[in-house]
């Protein structure tokens, strides 16, 4: 049979041949059901697992005829299924001859179906079948009786089986993926240096692929007829199940699952669990759980409110928890009928948090977090009760700990809440026991469930925490000791603060809030007056007393916590990777009144750093805590964060004028130092752009530091652009160059600043105008000169390559800058009008020594005049812009061909 036949061809070459062929296959399924019978062992080593042992002749024997009967039997139904369903297409069938086809196809089909479950774990079989069974199920001739008959068939196949040589169900549940048997792996079979270890996971991977591949034809069959079949075969499948598990009661859990361990295979219940997560992902699942009645409704209340949880198999109760969180919806829409039963499984029952499979109880550690995200509306009225299950588990662990001789420590903490000390415990860990990663998961989803009015539960919370942290350092331990031993404590108040600040923290409820009588420290809120980021009705600008009850909690709590880094921080990296954590999550809650605490922050961490990668984390809490404040941490930033930051920079690595990408390529090394660049560009740009940019008046004012953080973004701006820092340099001071350059200081008062000049005790040396001149001299005189300079720099000749410009103005990336610099200048002529455009004519054709070849006269009146036009036409035009970047383009080509001359003729 040719592909390229038309259907009538292949119908009259096969019509002959189809008795017999249907005869044949018939006669084949019935031999290897024989063959079954009488060698049961052979016929299924040498034909389910692909990594059987095939050594000897029979099984080979075996293995190869049932293929070729797979092969010819699929080959045959294919092509009857193409040419049945041609009727219409130019050379296909008339309506007869169409329904004699798929008679044969119903007539051959059952041999076929028997083949396949017979030889259940053939893969080769499999990877015949499966196609096949897509295209006939798409196809009309499928009929409903063939349609529950394959159905049934996959689901058989959807079940992990018992013959194969590793346990898939052990694997599902975490654990290593071993053989079962010794020495059963055929060396022919087995690829040339693979392990038993390597071949087992081949298998593993076999098996979840033709998993994936039957519920994938399974949801074709939902698609078929709505659904129909499927949910009859699925309440079926889940009614057998749930009623040999029961209902759930209040029976020893011991002995209940000990009497399901003996009436339910793991391998069914996991099968089942899975068949209706798959059927989830076909639902639109707000629709289809709001009727009570709904068919897929019925099927998870039945599992959620059975036994089932009790079934002594971890891979049970992964399967469980996955279709809760798929199904999260039936909780959203019947919370009164299930969300006891959920939280009861998840917090109380051995299936959830005190899992005794490692693996799987960190997977339901996050689901419980993930569901805590999604369901807090539902959970919110369970929060004290979740809290305190949580508290109880922790300390009926830690006892237990304590008590068999595996705590790691003793402290007058009490609080057991993790084994993060260097001390080697007498004993192993169980594997039960939550680890520190298990935990954060837990604190953050309680911490998403404490809104405004659980202040009491977030205060119990957090003391049992600080009341273990101050309990290790009383101790009397070395301080690195102690330092590794907090750790895990800092990270725990982290995560919480994490689920807090996740859930609306700076809402002030209506009611006054609780604690707002006691002796709690108002933060003043810092920020100059008049500044453009200054909005009293933010939630970010209120008072700390103002703000919601868990806010105040979170504040004293940074009181003890900053307190304690600052005496220990030094001692270990991990704490202070914990302590840039916990900062990242207070100033999600505080917002603006983490003022205080950020300054302290940052003035020990940035004694304690030892490494480029440590000063990036804190960079990054100072640039989160100027997103969150805007304007209103300008105060802070100025006088104390940014000079500090400078400082630190110079120290931690070498200048920027010292990373070149050598031949385009950029090192590991050279890499990091690169990563340290952007992160603090990234921050300047963001105090740039968040209306701080007065933060560089304070630090002009009191420090000096406005020239040299000029002075690094002109570096910046001549570095290669594979390092991908020059369009962040010009950005920087694109921003900064909208908001300051002035012709005179009484100029930029007017402009930005009513209430000027400050007056008072908080009155500076300079005044905004004067640190803005300065600034506008920076720029006309210094900046814009050297960036030109930058651009249009050449490269000596050598003996392989002539004179070349360093910086192409053809490449893609290059001309990227060259719109930031066209913004750069536009910036400058629309702040300063007129005279400004003078100044910077002036700036580019006489710029005292800074240029070593000034451009013509002719091409800067150009790029001067155009500048001007953009800035009075509509800036947003396509046409105006490019032409603008055309004529930056053309001054910088003829920058660079008067210094190639010059440089010819200097050799």
């Amino acid at each position: 049979i040719s592909k390229k036949q038309f259907p009538q061809v292949k119908y009259e070459t096969l019509v002959n041949r189809m008795d017999v062929a249907s005869h044949c296959g018939k006669m084949l399924s019935q031999s290897v059901a024989a063959m079954l019978a009488a060698w049961p062992d052979q016929v299924r080593s040498a034909s389910f697992d692909p990594m059987a042992n095939n050594d000897d002749d029979d099984g080979n024997n075996i293995n190869q005829f049932v293929t070729i009967v797979a092969s010819l039997s699929v080959r045959v139904l294919k092509e009857l299924c193409t040419i049945a369903t041609s009727v219409g297409q130019q050379g296909g069938l008339d309506d007869s001859t169409s329904n004699h086809c798929i008679m044969l196809v119903h007539n051959l089909l059952p041999s076929v179906c028997s083949l396949f479950r017979v030889l259940q774990g053939n893969y080769t079989v499999r990877e015949m079948v499966f196609p096949f069974l897509q295209l006939y199920i798409k196809s009309p001739c499928i009929n409903e009786h063939e349609a529950e008959s394959i159905l049934q068939l996959l689901f058989e196949h959807a079940i992990a089986p018992e013959q194969s040589t590793i346990d898939i169900l052990g694997a599902l549940a975490g654990g290593e993926v071993e053989e079962r048997r010794s020495n059963n792996v055929s060396p022919a079979l087995q690829p040339t240096g693979a392990t038993a270890e390597t071949t087992a996971g081949d298998a593993l991977s076999c098996w979840v692929e033709q998993r994936r591949a039957v519920f994938t034809l399974i949801r074709l069959l939902y698609r078929r007829d709505g659904g129909e079949l499927v949910y009859r075969h699925i309440a079926l499948m889940v009614t057998q199940i749930t009623d040999a598990c029961g209902a759930y009661t209040d029976e020893d859990i011991g002995t209940v699952s000990q009497r399901l361990a003996q009436t339910i295979r793991a391998a069914d219940a996991e099968g089942v669990i899975r068949y209706a997560y798959e059927l989830c992902d076909s639902l639109r699942l707000d629709a289809a759980f709001k009727p009570l009645d709904s068919p897929i409704t019925i099927v998870l209340m039945r599992l959620l409110h059975s036994n089932l949880c009790l079934y002594p198999h971890s891979a049970v109760h992964l399967a469980l928890f996955e279709l809760y969180d798929r199904c999260f919806q039936l909780f959203v829409q019947h919370k009164d009928a299930t969300v006891d039963a959920l939280l009861r499984q998840f917090l109380l029952l051995p299936c959830g948090i005190q899992n005794s499979s490692p693996k799987i109880r960190s997977r339901i550690c996050y689901l419980f977090n993930h569901m805590t995200s999604l369901l807090k509306n539902q959970f919110q009225s369970h929060a004290p009760d979740v809290a305190r299950a949580l508290l109880a588990t922790f300390e009926a662990q830690a006892e237990e700990q304590r008590q068999s001789g595996m705590a790691p420590r003793q402290s007058s903490g009490g609080y057991g809440l993790g084994n993060g000390g260097r001390a080697t415990p007498r004993h192993t860990p169980s594997p039960h026991y939550l680890s520190a990663a298990e935990k954060c998961d837990l604190f953050e989803g309680i911490g998403i469930l404490l809104s405004v009015s659980d202040v009491y539960m977030c205060n119990q919370l957090t003391n049992n925490v600080l009341g273990h942290i101050v309990g290790v350092t009383n101790e009397g331990q070395p301080a690195d000791v102690v330092a590794h031993m907090i750790a895990e404590d800092i990270s725990f108040l982290a995560y919480l603060a994490k689920g807090v600040g996740g859930a609306d923290a700076t809402k002030v409820p209506d009611s006054p809030p609780l604690g707002s009588s006691s002796n709690f420290s108002t933060i003043p809120n810092l920020s100059l007056p008049g500044s453009t980021g200054w909005t009293p009705n933010s939630p970010a600008n209120r008072p700390l007393s103002e703000q919601s009850p868990v806010a105040i909690v979170f504040a004293e709590v940074a009181k003890t916590v900053i307190a304690i880094l600052e005496s220990y921080v030094q001692w270990s990296s991990t704490l202070r990777d914990r302590a840039c954590l916990f900062m990242h999550q207070l100033i999600n809650i505080l917002n603006a009144s983490a003022a205080d605490f950020i300054v302290s922050f940052a003035s020990f961490m940035f004694a304690s750093i030892r490494s480029p990668t440590e000063f990036t984390k804190v960079v990054r809490v100072i640039d989160q805590f100027v997103s969150k404040t805007r304007g209103n941490g300008v105060a802070v930033l100025g006088p104390i964060l940014l000079p500090q930051t400078s400082e630190r920079l110079a120290a931690c690595i070498r200048p920027v004028t010292d990373l070149r990408a050598d031949f385009g390529i950029v090192s590991e090394q050279m890499r990091e130092e690169v990563d340290v660049y952007k992160a603090y560009l990234g921050m300047l740009l963001n105090i740039a752009s968040s209306s701080c940019s007065e933060t560089f008046y304070f630090a002009e004012t009191r420090n000096g530091v406005l020239g040299p953080a000029i002075e690094l973004l002109i570096n910046t701006i001549g570095t290669s652009a594979e390092l991908g820092l020059s369009h962040i340099a010009l950005q920087i001071l694109g921003r900064m160059t909208q908001l300051w350059v002035c012709l005179t200081p009484e100029e930029y008062a007017k402009r930005n600043h009513p209430n000027y000049p400050p007056t008072g005790p908080d009155s500076l040396p300079l005044n905004v105008g004067e640190v803005a001149q300065i600034f506008s001299d920076l720029i006309f005189n210094d900046t814009v000169p050297r960036v030109l300079e930058s651009f249009a720099a050449v490269d000596a000749a050598t003996q392989t390559s002539p004179v070349k410009p360093s910086f192409d103005l053809k490449d893609g990336k290059n001309y990227l800058l060259v719109g930031e610099l066209s913004v750069l200048l536009k910036a400058l002529v629309m702040r300063s009008g007129e005279p400004g455009l003078y100044r910077l004519f002036e700036s580019i054709t006489n710029p005292q020594g800074k240029l070593s070849v000034p451009p013509s006269q002719q091409v800067s009146h150009t790029l001067c005049m155009q500048l001007k036009a953009e800035c009075t036409s509509n800036a947003t035009r396509p046409s105006v812009i490019a032409a603008t970047k055309g004529s930056v383009q053309a001054l910088l080509a003829e920058m660079q061909q008067m210094r190639m001359v010059v440089m010819q003729q200097g050799y």
